[in-house]
């Protein structure tokens, strides 16, 4: 069985997926009608949305600190990514 897309709820619908995601987010920004249509082809099709991802952690710096005994400094290397 091949999952259904907000593509294809829109295809149905008629409207662009901008207009479907706006119906599943924010629902009171689009037209009563127009968000009649989208929910009747979401309940038609069986969409499921996909739970939303959580923010992606931050990176960790690409830098490095080595003490060296004979040098009064200390001295950064960084990492070069190519």
């Amino acid at each position: 069985m091949l999952t259904v897309t907000v593509y294809d709820v829109a295809k149905k619908a008629g409207v662009s997926i901008n207009t479907v995601s706006r119906v599943l987010n924010s629902p009171e920004k689009v037209n009563k009608a127009t968000r009649a249509r989208i929910l009747a082809a979401i309940d038609e099709l069986g969409f499921v949305p996909r739970p939303r991802r959580s923010p992606e952690p931050a990176r960790a710096v690409d830098a490095s600190a080595c003490w060296l005994p004979f040098s009064p400094t200390l001295h950064l290397f960084s990492a070069c990514k190519a």
